[in-house]
């Protein structure tokens, strides 16, 4: 990878004048420009780069294949001596999007960074054009987002200043109304990986949500799986004084569960905000996907898990006793029973 770097980086911005230059059908100016400002900004420090290989697509409509293009592959793809990958067939979702014209893939990959850190490998796909617009082929990045790329704000970011342009006008909201404000906030503190990857109608939808939930006390969940099958984006947002530690790992479960997953990973911010939020990221195991999940269903089992010690506490004290009784046993042992205790056992049993 150190080694292969600058030859990396020439390959990214020969993509972008690529990009800049091909026909392409169906495809909005704006979204091109955008497409081919953004390789420019990934070679300007935004981007660890780690590896990079080119890839034909073969087959026919709703058989598509990717073939590897021997000789092109850099960093940690530069050995392509072994036949194992060097044609496969693509999996349904990502027959899917084969052919479609929008010019750039942004997701994870399912492997982590050896180098640089243990991170999952952020995936970059270029789409590759003929003179008739129609896709041909990918160039692939895999490599990991720099620092200064989750520290900048959304607005000097290509692709992402667009998503939230695009948002703001579907929302009907002026960038300087209070509703305006409101949204880009929630944009420039939205999971940045999560941003990359959302479609502005998506975002938009969850936006508007949370701004509406921040008056109530609930908890919200909201979902969004992997185009390509592989993991599910889970978005938790709960009143702040209900998170702890123990609602976190029983929703991980939960999720666990729900998805058969083979790990849950996930983030937490807890500011100011009368709510704290949870990215949860479900895996699935490799060569498996994701299966169809009652998303109702699941939110409903994540609000039971949030439910604080507190509340099951003084629900069973009501259950068991009389309600002058259960106020006296409340303000008698409530306020003296430590964390370290309720951390350990529930309030009450099922």
């Amino acid at each position: 990878a150190e080694e292969d770097w600058e030859s990396m980086r020439l390959a990214v911005v020969d993509a972008s004048q690529e990009l800049r230059h091909a026909t392409i059908a169906g495809l909005g100016g704006d979204v091109r420009e955008e497409a081919v400002e953004f390789l420019s900004w990934l070679a300007q420090g935004n981007f660890t780069m780690l590896g990079y290989r080119e890839y034909r697509l073969t087959g026919e409509v709703g058989h598509e294949a990717l073939q590897l293009a021997r000789g092109t592959g850099l960093g940690i793809l530069r050995d392509d001596s072994s036949s194992v990958g060097a044609r496969g067939s693509l999996p349904a979702p990502a027959r899917q999007r084969a052919r479609d014209p929008y010019p750039l893939i942004i997701t994870k990959a399912n492997s982590r960074a050896t180098v640089h850190r243990t991170s999952y490998l952020d995936y970059i796909g270029v789409k590759v054009f003929n003179q008739r617009g129609e896709v041909i082929g990918e160039r692939r990045l895999l490599g990991l987002f720099t620092a200064s790329a989750y520290a900048q704000s959304v607005r000097r970011i290509p692709l992402l200043r667009l998503k939230l342009a695009q948002a703001l006008q579907m929302s009907g909201f002026a960038p300087d109304s209070h509703g305006g404000k409101d949204l880009i906030q929630f944009v420039e503190t939205y999971p940045r990986d999560e941003l990359f990857q959302i479609s502005p109608e998506e975002l938009l939808d969850v936006a508007m949500a949370v701004l509406h939930l921040q008056e109530r006390r609930q908890t919200r969940l909201f979902l969004r799986a992997d185009p390509y099958g592989r993991f599910a984006s889970a978005l938790v947002y709960l009143p702040r004084d209900r998170f702890n530690t123990s609602v976190r790992m029983r929703m991980q479960q939960v999720l666990a569960d729900a998805f058969g997953a083979e790990a849950v990973d996930f983030t937490t911010m807890v500011s100011e905000s009368v709510l704290a939020r949870l990215h949860f990221i479900v895996r699935m195991p490799r060569h498996a996907s994701l299966p169809a999940v009652d998303e109702a269903a699941l939110q409903a089992e994540l609000v039971a898990a949030a439910r604080s010690w507190d509340v099951d506490f003084n629900d069973a004290l009501y259950e068991q006793a009389s309600e002058e009784e259960a106020a006296t046993l409340r303000s008698s042992f409530g306020p003296i029973i430590p964390v370290s205790f309720k951390e350990q056992y529930p309030a009450r049993t099922a």
